[in-house]
């Protein structure tokens, strides 16, 4: 065969035209799958389980390229102001936002369990929570 002649498509991978249902875009249900190096029994009972329940079908249809293209044009960047500008914060510490350092609150205490479920008692209006809380701090002293 000339090397830029045409060929004849494979034949094993053409799918019949009656085949419909679930599963892959060629309408065959989904291949069962199982790892390997799973413990004695194990391949054979999720083998049964992928064949009772089937495998989902693939999320969505292809989007196409002139939809593409559409929601290409359409999108907008966010403003991130000037990267290679000055600072528009001088006075604030670099730190700013971590758990210590100057210009962050002082983390809160670590009080406990009992403390923090005292604090979801009174935010949940719960008397069980209430004494789990109680509990909870006796048996912490």
């Amino acid at each position: 065969m000339p090397r830029n002649a045409p060929r004849p498509n494979r034949s094993d991978l053409q799918v019949p035209a009656t085949a419909s249902g679930p599963g892959q875009p060629n309408g065959l249900p989904q291949a069962i799958k199982t790892p390997t190096g799973l413990p004695y029994g194990e391949a054979g009972q999720l083998q049964q389980s992928q064949s009772a329940v089937p495998l989902p079908q693939s999320p969505t249809q292809p989007i196409s390229q002139q939809d593409a293209m559409g929601a290409a044009k359409n999108f907008q960047m966010p403003n991130l102001g000037d990267l290679h500008g000055p600072t528009q914060r001088p006075n604030e510490p670099v730190q700013a936002g971590l758990p210590g350092g100057p210009g962050a609150p002082a983390p809160p205490p670590n009080n406990g369990i009992g403390a923090m479920l005292s604090r979801m008692a009174t935010a949940a209006n719960s008397p069980a929570l209430a004494q789990l809380a109680a509990r909870a701090t006796s048996l912490q002293q």
